[in-house]
Formats: C-alpha cells, structure tokens, sequence
C-alpha cells in the first residue's frame, strides 16, 4: 500500500519572463489586447465585467489579474463600467417615464448602486448639536436618577 500523498498549497500560475533563450515559467496568459475595446462595446449593453468575463470564458479574477499587469487593459476596465452605469442610466429614464414592468425600477435601482456607486448611492446625514457625554453603565439606579436631577437642573 502506498503512502498517501501529502496536500500541497496549489499556485497560481502565470506566464513569467524568463531569461534569454528559456522558456518562460507557468502556463501562457489568454489575454488579448483587442479584449478593451471588446469589453468596453460588450458593457455598453448594460453587461457587468462579471459578464464579459464569462463571454469570453475566463473567470472574473482573469479580468482583475489582467488590469493589474496591463496598464491599457486597466483603463479599459474603468471604461467599461462607466459604458455599463450609463446603459443603465438611460433605462432608468424609461422606466420613469412610465414604461417597464413590475420590478423594473428596483432592478435598475439596484445595477445603478453596483454598477455605479459612486454616483448612485444612498446617502445619509447625521447632525449632532451639543455635548455627549459617557455614562458608566453600571451605575446603579439612585446614581442614575441623581445625574438626571442634576442635569434637569443645568436646563
């Protein structure tokens, strides 16, 4: 009987220069330059990275491992989420015209936070006037009722 085989940690593997006359190390890279324009017309329909991904058949890690390596391929990107909040932007104007159906306002609602959150998010204010101050909470009851006639005085 053979001894079992110890687990090893896998790797990731990507295409590494290696020195002249070498073969590089790890498996080749599947980009492909003519992929930015790509992405960016394919999100012009609304599709998110996570879409395109797909479509080509890569992982959506594939398109984030790309940007990082490809200066050009990580202006794209930016492109392309800014192709897809504006598809999604001209459907919200339909859909508040009066058009689309039950759910259409939340769906798009919803790819408008996603898609593009800087501009579509909702906000919150907070104003606080006067002083907060810290209460010990064990306090017991006389010692809670003694700061409250203290600070009904104060008023």
């Amino acid at each position: 009987m053979a001894a079992p085989r110890k687990a090893t940690k896998k790797r990731r593997s990507t295409t590494k220069s290696a020195p002249k006359g070498k073969r590089p190390v790890g498996r080749p890279t599947t980009y492909d330059p003519k992929y930015c324009e790509e992405m960016v017309t394919y999100c012009k329909q609304g599709f998110s990275l996570t879409g395109f991904a797909g479509h080509i058949g890569v992982s959506r890690e594939t398109i984030t491992q790309w940007g990082r390596v490809h200066p050009e391929f990580s202006l794209a990107v930016s492109r392309a989420k800014a192709a897809a909040g504006q598809a999604w932007e001209a459907r919200a104007i339909i859909v508040g015209s009066g058009a689309g159906g039950p759910g259409a306002g939340g769906m798009i609602q919803f790819a408008l936070k996603n898609l593009a959150g800087d501009d579509w998010v909702d906000r919150q204010e907070v104003q606080t006037n006067g002083t907060v101050t810290n209460i010990n909470v064990e306090t017991t009851q006389e010692q809670f009722d003694a700061m409250a006639r203290r600070l009904l005085k104060e008023v």
